[in-house]
């Protein structure tokens, strides 16, 4: 009875051990019909993210991330001249092709389109460029944006005109655009981008700090009609970024306050009073410090959040209220 019992012990052990052999073997096998099909789409799944302000600064940087995430970048950018306003050089096509070269070094797709974010129809025929060649895309990165400085008594009409026409109508418009292509998978984000402006008050910029506070209530409005639709709506509030639309000498005079509008200011002291005025001891970040934030509100890992905004500024967030 016992020899029984020990054979049949020994029968159900080799035979656990012939179906973990034949599991390894089986697993190891190449993969056939509609397993394989199932590895191929998961393998050629493509993402798409259309960026507007893509030529330099914030949107040249959220480009080059989110390729690094294999993201395929679409580029928008008017390339030129936006208004009379600015006292710094617009981007141009060449800073259009630098972006292209950083991201295409990637692995991945670049296309870019000329286009004014306050051209609503222009945004829709470059939508429907993209449709053709990708059919829906994954995410939306308003960026694009100016900055005027001049104080409230001073400002002129078409300052202003420019300056809320740009930097809150041309994001409603890229909204409205290109929203329509993530409402068919029912899966979809949109990152806008502010600034700390949009979250007090900014002397001698009373439009630009205007149109950056509008962002945030379009933002939440946004995000609570396309909840329906699995669509995401955020904002990053970015502190004072390391580019050519800060780099010029009246952005120096503002961030140096009342009583230098009038002075010669330069880089260096601006760059000692600002290490004193954030809490972590920096004059301004780099768009590469920001641009990881947006990729992470693109992802996956953000799909429970909408409505959120948040703050990239270096310590700038704790004289907020809010």
């Amino acid at each position: 009875m016992e020899n029984s019992e020990k054979k049949n012990s020994r029968r159900d052990f080799m035979k656990t051990i012939g179906w973990a052999s034949a599991a390894i073997a089986t697993s190891s096998l190449p993969l056939k019909g509609s397993a394989l099909n199932r590895q191929k789409k998961v393998q050629t799944i493509q993402k798409i993210a259309v960026i507007s302000g893509a030529a330099r600064g914030i949107g040249r940087a959220t480009a080059v991330e989110l390729a690094q995430k294999g993201m395929h970048i679409w580029g928008i950018d008017i390339l030129g001249k936006v208004s009379d306003y600015t006292q710094y050089d617009p981007a141009d096509e060449n800073d259009m092709l630098e972006t292209k070269k950083q991201v295409e070094a990637m692995g991945v797709k670049f296309n870019f389109s000329k286009a004014d974010v306050r051209d609503l129809s222009r945004l829709k025929e470059v939508a429907q460029e993209i449709k053709s060649q990708y059919h829906n895309i994954d995410c939306v990165v308003a960026v694009a944006g100016i900055q005027t400085f001049s104080k409230i008594l001073d400002s002129q009409t078409q300052d202003w005109r420019d300056t809320l026409d740009v930097n809150v109508i041309g994001v409603a418009h890229t909204i409205i655009a290109f929203t329509p292509l993530m409402m068919p998978k029912k899966k979809g984000k949109i990152v806008i981008i502010s600034s700390t402006q949009g979250m007090r008050g900014m002397w001698s910029g009373a439009a630009y700090a205007a149109s950056k506070w509008a962002l945030i209530g379009l933002a939440k409005s946004s995000a609570m009609e396309l909840g329906e639709y699995h669509i995401n709506v955020n904002v990053v509030v970015p502190g004072l970024i390391y580019t050519k639309m800060t780099k010029n000498l009246k952005r120096f005079q503002v961030a140096m306050g009342p009583g230098y509008e009038n002075k010669l200011v330069t880089e260096e002291q601006v760059k000692e009073r600002l290490k004193t005025r954030d809490i972590l001891g920096v004059p301004w970040l780099k768009a590469e410090e920001v641009s990881p934030v947006i990729a992470f509100l693109c992802s996956d890992d953000a799909n429970k959040i909408t409505g959120a905004v948040y703050d990239v500024a270096a310590g700038t967030s704790t004289i907020y209220t809010s």
